[in-house]
């Protein structure tokens, strides 16, 4: 299923993102914890995977899960405040600490569909050819390398959470198909998705063991 929504200003208090005091008078320069931050477009679209998995519960149990599963990604990048998948760093050239943001919390949200250039660049109005320089000079890599990292991440983190089929896993983090996870899956990680699987699997059940261990012990 291909979600998209439409795009949204966060919700962040009264102010503007564009119109924001500079970071070293914010709230993270002072070592206050900053404000909730609430995209409502987000929600939505969480709202949205969580519709589509009542509907299909009963007929496709699969569909309904991975709707549930992205709904829940959605979710805990949004919530997970002071610990996000990938913070935004802070250099002093390149895209602005808002732009940024707004690009990288598109791209988690539309993992797994297709990423075009020239709409992340329309997201913060700029041209295509300077939001690519720009990105790559805010970020380290450039706007394609970096949604493949965030691809093969993702992968992972269903690989470790989820039972789901390879193949189905794919799909949800925006690869053609198994063969294609699987061959980029080897060139960043070093093995192949089954195996990352396996291990990891295998991890945890040692450690499950070690803490049941320490439980009788006490």
């Amino acid at each position: 299923m291909n979600a998209t929504h439409p795009d949204s200003d966060q919700i962040t208090g009264t102010l503007d993102p564009r119109t924001r005091p500079p970071a070293c008078l914010s709230a993270h320069g002072s070592g206050i914890r900053p404000p909730l931050t609430v995209d409502l477009a987000h929600l939505e679209q969480a709202g949205r995977l969580i519709r589509c998995a009542m509907m299909a519960f009963e007929s496709d149990r699969r569909a309904a899960w991975r709707y549930l599963i992205m709904a829940s990604t959605i979710l805990t990048h949004d919530l997970n405040i002071g610990r996000s998948t990938f913070p935004v760093p802070e250099p002093p050239s390149g895209l602005a600490h808002w732009q940024t943001k707004r690009v990288v919390d598109h791209i988690e949200c539309n993992l797994q569909s297709k990423i075009d250039i020239a709409k992340l660049a329309n997201l913060i109005a700029v041209s295509k050819g300077h939001f690519s320089r720009a990105f790559k000079q805010r970020v380290g890599l450039p706007p394609m390398a970096f949604i493949a990292a965030r691809r093969v991440e993702r992968a992972k983190t269903m690989l470790i959470s989820t039972r789901e089929p390879i193949a189905d896993i794919a799909i949800a983090c925006g690869f053609g198909d198994q063969s294609h996870l699987t061959r980029r899956f080897c060139h960043v990680v070093g093995v192949t998705p089954g195996r990352y699987r396996r291990i990891n699997s295998h991890l945890q059940c040692v450690d499950q063991l070690r803490q049941a261990e320490v439980q009788v012990a006490k």
